[in-house]
This record gives C-alpha cells, sequence and structure tokens, in this order.
C-alpha cells in the first residue's frame, strides 16, 4: 500500500538567520549583526603599476586588520561599451585641437 504523500511546509526562512533589516545592518538571530557594502568595479588592467600596488596593498591591509569572518561576493559581467566607442570616435573627429 502507498505510503500517503506528505506536503514539505519549510520555506527558505528557515534556513536563513536574518531577522530584520534596519538601515544599512542585517539582524540576525542570536542578536548578532552584519553589514552589507556594494564597492564600484574597475578595470585593474587599466590602471598603472603604481596604482594596481596601492590597491592590493590597501586591500591586503584591510582584510589583515579584520578580527572576524568576512564573505566576499565578486560579480563580473559582460559591458557593451560600443556605444561609448562611436561616442569617442566623434568627438576625436570633431575635436580641432590636435594636442587632444
Amino acid at each position: 500500500m502507498a505510503q500517503p504523500q506528505h506536503k514539505i511546509h519549510a520555506s527558505t526562512q528557515k534556513f536563513t538567520e536574518i531577522v530584520d533589516f534596519v538601515d544599512e545592518i542585517v539582524v540576525l538571530e542570536g542578536g548578532n549583526a552584519c553589514l552589507i557594502i556594494e564597492i564600484t568595479a574597475s578595470n585593474f588592467a587599466l590602471l598603472s603599476k603604481r596604482e594596481q600596488d596601492s590597491r592590493i596593498f590597501s586591500y591586503a591591509a584591510l582584510l589583515n586588520s579584520l578580527s572576524f569572518p568576512i564573505q566576499i561576493i565578486i560579480r563580473n559581467k559582460r559591458m557593451d561599451i560600443s556605444n561609448y566607442l562611436l561616442e569617442l570616435d566623434e568627438i576625436i573627429r570633431t575635436t580641432k585641437n590636435p594636442q587632444l
């Protein structure tokens, strides 16, 4: 005889520790809190060697100064800059100053 199927009533809320959001702070179960920050992207390959070194050393100093665990999520996405390049070509074509 077939066993009766039981519906699963669990939701994702049972698996997350998030209780509330207060301004930019995430309040977790147990009274803990965390902060989510977002930074803007930069094309590391286009930076000078000095700027690259500065970013690397600053990032290392930040990580070494922390006394608590962190989670870092990096999102990489393709950008279509063809319109931007067309605008630059137009500016180059219409600029009368050869030094620019």
